[in-house]
């Protein structure tokens, strides 16, 4: 059964958004870049609960959200490629001033990327990092992070292409913000899976 009960009078949120960016090239292999935004969102869109596990869709909230992003990007003579980026937010709901749930105030990313048997195969490591996020109740979810790799054959023939892929590499246990139709105030995630994907190019490349 749907717990998702009609609203006729649903209408668009709304949002203004600034931002400024600068990038600087830091010699030939390195660059730098920093970004600082300022949104305002007005009739957010939030899903309420009105009882008998039904929930209703309403625009309820006007939002206020700025931060700062800082990224490093590099490139190697040998072909190492790497990136590293740092973001911090805060989204408050305008009237209460109260920080909105699902909304982490910290967020950080590592890429590595390395070409072997001239580049035709890469092997590449990702890592993210989560802080605390509000759970719907006012409570939290605790922060992680996360790290995936993968091996990419490419050009195997004319048209294959073939990876293989470990997500959350050191198998730690972490967990999500579940939405108001979950009964969990969050939901653990994977642990270490595995993944191998073949592509087929129609096109001769």
């Amino acid at each position: 059964v749907d717990p998702n009960l009609p609203n006729p009078a649903l209408h668009p949120e709304r949002i203004h958004s600034t931002e400024f960016v600068w990038e600087q090239g830091l010699g030939s292999h390195l660059w730098f870049s920093t970004s600082a935004f300022y949104n305002s969102i007005t009739d957010l869109i939030t899903q309420e609960p009105v009882g008998d596990n039904l929930v209703i869709f309403r625009n309820l909230e006007n939002v206020k959200s700025s931060g700062l992003e800082v990224q490093v990007r590099g490139q190697l003579s040998q072909g190492l490629e790497g990136s590293a980026s740092y973001c911090f937010q805060q989204t408050k709901d305008e009237p209460s001033g109260q920080f909105l749930s699902n909304s982490p105030r910290n967020l950080v990313t590592l890429n590595l990327s390395q070409p072997l048997l001239g580049k035709r195969m890469f092997v590449s490591l990702d890592a993210q990092y989560r802080s605390r996020i509000q759970n719907l109740t006012g409570g939290s979810v605790s922060p992680f992070a996360v790290v995936n790799a993968t091996l990419l054959a490419r050009n195997l023939g004319k048209h294959v292409d073939l990876s293989a892929s470990i997500y959350n590499l050191l198998n730690k246990q972490y967990f999500d913000l579940a939405s108001s139709e979950n009964f969990q105030q969050a939901i653990q995630q994977d642990g270490r899976s595995f993944r191998v994907k073949m592509t087929w190019h129609w096109k001769e490349r």
